[in-house]
């Protein structure tokens, strides 16, 4: 027996795989976290004590490969920031990331009744990303002249008295790159903007001694931190659609490594068994 789950088809574990993350969409578990990250928190206690009608500045720095982590971030914050009556100013430095924020921003805003131009605005994409950073402390409108629309922007009711980094209360970064270390570098050390962020997995770990020095107010980590944050709104979504399976996932893992090395040194441990050797069949000369 030992041997054969040694030898287990791979395909069988896909199956099982398939299996553990597909029922739990299927039958549409929604499962809340049970405990909330005090960085989760933090990023949320920020946004929320921000007076109405505060500029917040979400960058919205993700393409569709990293989608299913960031994205349902992605709609918690930009719905906290309307819920708020917070003016929310989109922008991206991922050329992708233009309809996804778009699609984002759409989505809430039809839930929330904001009015595109008043209440929200799309800037965009802009090569460079230094110059971008460091023109956005000086002048942001001359950095984008115009949004996604082709509005000009000294003309949005959204944008008025916002001039540079001084006027953005938060600056929140959405991304599954390094980009947060450049807003940190720029924004927050040069213009002294605060600044948060929404991260896949992978990249959190790297941002937690900014989080010790104080250099970004909170951040997101994955999807169970989008799922943390779902909870922290009272808004059952996405993220919290994803943890059944993402927890039944990780659980089967340490099931079948469980197995395996059950296997292993149970298979190892017969082998090693002395053998005993049948008896020499009779001669005749004990006759």
């Amino acid at each position: 027996m030992w041997e054969r789950l040694l030898h287990i088809d791979r395909r069988f574990i896909y199956l099982l795989v398939f299996a553990v993350v597909t029922v739990p969409l299927v039958a549409g578990w929604k499962s809340p976290p049970g405990y909330t990250n005090p960085w989760t928190q933090s990023l949320y206690d920020y946004i929320d004590a921000l007076p109405e009608g505060s500029p917040v500045l979400v960058a919205f720095d993700f393409d569709p490969s990293v989608k299913p982590e960031l994205q349902p971030m992605a709609v918690a914050i930009t719905r906290h920031v309307m819920r708020k009556d917070l003016r929310l100013i989109a922008m991206t430095f991922m050329p992708a990331g233009v309809l996804l924020s778009q699609s984002v921003l759409d989505q809430v805003a039809q839930e929330e009744g904001k009015e595109y131009g008043v209440d929200y605005v799309n800037l965009g994409w802009r090569p460079g990303i230094q110059a971008v950073l460091l023109g956005m402390g000086e002048n942001l409108k001359r950095v984008y002249v115009s949004d996604v629309k082709g509005n000009p922007t000294s003309t949005l009711p959204v944008l008025r008295g916002v001039h540079d980094y001084r006027q953005i209360k938060l600056i929140v970064d959405i991304t599954g790159t390094g980009l947060t270390g450049a807003w940190i570098a720029f924004a927050h050390q040069r213009f002294h903007a605060p600044v948060g962020a929404g991260v896949t997995s992978v990249v959190a770990m790297d941002l937690y001694p900014y989080l010790r020095t104080q250099q970004l107010v909170g951040l997101i980590n994955g999807i169970a931190g989008a799922a943390e944050y779902e909870k922290l709104l009272d808004e059952p979504d996405q993220a919290m659609l994803a943890m059944p399976g993402v927890t039944a996932v990780h659980l089967l893992m340490v099931l079948l490594v469980l197995i395996g090395n059950i296997a292993y040194f149970a298979s190892r441990r017969r082998r090693a068994a002395p053998q005993h050797e049948p008896p020499e069949p009779p001669t005749g000369e004990e006759v």
